[in-house]
């Protein structure tokens, strides 16, 4: 959803100190929200993950920033 794509941009910024563009960011939110469907074929292994950009407005980026993190 859109809130879990915003909070994934405060999840890249918190735990990995980068700066993610909302499209960028759609892997590590289906990663961090999605995980039960990524793991549903009971597949092992690593995922790779490709996190772009960072061509975000800077007002727009604190706003991400401060948007709780969905349950």
């Amino acid at each position: 959803t859109e809130d879990h794509i915003r909070a994934a941009i405060r999840l890249a910024a918190e735990r990995s100190r980068l700066v993610v563009e909302p499209s960028g960011a759609l892997v590590v939110a289906a990663l961090e929200y999605q995980s039960e469907m990524v793991t549903a074929e009971g597949r092992g292994g690593s995922i790779v993950g490709i996190v772009s950009g960072g061509n975000v407005d800077p007002a727009e980026y604190r706003r991400y920033l401060e948007t709780p993190l969905p349950d």
